[in-house]
């Protein structure tokens, strides 16, 4: 087991990690911050990563506690995703503060929402689906299915898109089947205003829609 934090500017500063106090390696990459550029610093972190299975979480998001475990007790598929609870703003800012916890009563009384996707249920099967799509926060897959498609596409640099829509889409067209693991690894995302809007989105999805119609050629 190891961890791989990937990130802008140098903003974390490693050594307040206690890397020595951990029985497992904790690596780093870093980039420049100049702009969205997570595609990038995503495939510098996979390149770092020696483990043949990787496993994907946001800095914005809180792990369940059995959320490694989760995905630990599903390697046998090949490419899975969970879900996200979207955590308020006034609870964010309590749970910042050491004032809540992530019980379920919390997060109804905090108005979060998607609190549906806080209910663990480790014994339940994934399904293999083509509707649900992968979130970029919550997904594990072999490292070696992500190098047969070069990883992610460093086109996209703006947010909203391309590290989770399009890298699936290059999956699927390169026969990876990918599955949905409801109620098992479980992530909390922190409140923080959006990054990005729907004229981004948009042209985003241009984007996408071009860059697919020339892998269909």
């Amino acid at each position: 087991f190891e961890l791989v934090i990937a990130e802008d500017d140098n903003a974390l500063d490693i050594d307040t990690l206690g890397i020595a106090d951990y029985t497992f390696p904790i690596r780093h990459v870093s980039q420049e911050d100049s702009g969205f550029r997570k595609c990038r610093i995503l495939n510098q972190a996979i390149k770092r990563a020696t483990a043949d299975r990787i496993v994907f979480i946001d800095g914005d998001c809180i792990p369940h506690p059995r959320f490694i475990e989760s995905y630990l007790n599903l390697l046998e598929y090949p490419c899975i995703f969970g879900r996200r609870v979207m955590l308020s703003e006034g609870h964010t800012e309590k749970l910042t503060n050491g004032k809540s916890s992530l019980a379920i009563l919390n997060l109804i009384a905090e108005g979060s929402k998607q609190i549906k996707h806080a209910i663990y249920y480790p014994t339940r099967k994934p399904n293999q689906t083509n509707s649900k799509g992968i979130w970029g926060c919550n997904w594990s897959i072999d490292k070696e299915l992500l190098c047969q498609v070069n990883g992610f596409d460093e086109d996209y640099t703006l947010a909203g898109i391309g590290e989770d829509v399009d890298i699936e889409w290059r999956l699927r067209k390169n026969g990876v089947p990918i599955y949905y693991a409801k109620h098992r690894p479980i992530v909390y995302h922190l409140y923080h205003p959006e990054h990005y809007n729907d004229a981004i989105v948009n042209q985003n999805l241009k984007k996408l829609k071009s860059k697919r119609q020339l892998g269909a050629a």
